[in-house]
């Protein structure tokens, strides 16, 4: 019954994707042009990825030099890394949580949550359909098979925003001010839940990816790493992180909006940042979301989990 239950919430959270993932065209919306940037050298790993099905589970197998699964930096510290002191929190319980720690927000903590163990957290910020249900849905499972705390927050229409993360200049104070509100949702996570400062992790699609792209170096070194799929850009103030990032994005070849994504690419390897960059074959942009159910969400997070931050020490703020 658990697997049939799976099974349907990945059903249900690939719909939603495919009726809500809603973008306009690029030739609908202009996004901030990009100067053209020179090579650093930074080594880039191109993948062209085959239609992908369900990966088989698998226990945890310390020592096969990957983290994932259950594994952990106390039950794995040579693959996972050493615990950090983490944020300790409050005592917050298992399970989900929506309309927390923000207005329709969506939080969901792993049952296998350990109080006394450092958790990971990524964020996931979701696309033009203005909603994070259907993000979260994607992210859902793979987050829990990997002891990931999820967020998923909606961009905050009661502060200007019409459901579109764009630059963050729906902000009062412009698009730091954005910036500074979704690292105050992260503040709140970190207040009721033990994070690991030096595994938090942002991730967005279709033009959350363009946020993402926008604000990885101002959000840097807080997050230990970036991911964008279906979407993508450059910094929006042509900044480099403080601290390169690691960073993967993961796109169709025949997505429209390709030809950004390849823009972050570039943007990020000249920031000397390690990129991977995964080109789903004969995947348009709303095909990417299915690819994440059947195994890219996981892959994507276990890439993760083998980066923690090389800027923030174990216990860092």
């Amino acid at each position: 019954m658990a697997t049939q239950a799976r099974q349907a919430m990945q059903i249900v959270a690939a719909c939603v994707l495919s009726a809500c993932m809603v973008v306009k065209r690029p030739s609908e919306e202009r996004s901030p042009s990009l100067a053209p940037t020179p090579s650093l050298g930074s080594a880039t790993l191109a993948v062209t990825s085959p239609p992908v099905s369900a990966p088989e589970l698998e226990g945890p197998t310390c020592g096969d030099g990957t983290c994932n699964g259950d594994e952990s930096c106390s039950t794995c510290p040579n693959e996972c890394g050493a615990c950090s002191a983490g944020s300790l929190g409050s005592g917050g319980a298992p399970g989900t949580q929506t309309s927390w720690p923000c207005s329709h927000c969506i939080t969901t903590v792993p049952a296998a949550y350990d109080p006394s163990v450092p958790a990971p957290l990524v964020v996931s910020l979701h696309g033009d359909e203005g909603s994070p249900r259907a993000s979260h849905g994607i992210w859902k499972q793979a987050a829990l098979d990997n002891g990931y705390i999820l967020l998923s927050p909606e961009c905050p229409r009661d502060l200007g925003c019409t459901g579109r993360w764009g630059t963050g200049g729906w902000h009062r104070d412009g698009p730091a001010g954005s910036v500074a509100w979704i690292n105050a949702q992260i503040d709140a996570v970190e207040a009721k839940y033990n994070i690991d400062r030096s595994r938090i992790y942002l991730l967005g699609g279709s033009r959350g990816a363009v946020y993402v792209g926008f604000h990885a170096d101002a959000f840097a070194p807080r997050i230990a790493g970036a991911a964008m799929y279906a979407g993508g850009y450059s910094s929006v103030t042509s900044t480099c992180a403080s601290c390169a990032l690691p960073v993967y994005i993961l796109v169709g070849d025949r997505d429209y909006l390709l030809d950004i994504a390849n823009k972050a690419r570039d943007w990020f390897q000249s920031c000397g940042s390690e990129v991977v960059f995964d080109k789903m074959s004969g995947v348009r942009h709303r095909g990417i979301g299915k690819s994440l159910l059947k195994g890219k969400a996981t892959t994507i997070l276990e890439w993760f989990s083998a980066r923690p931050s090389s800027c923030v020490p174990p216990g860092g703020s």
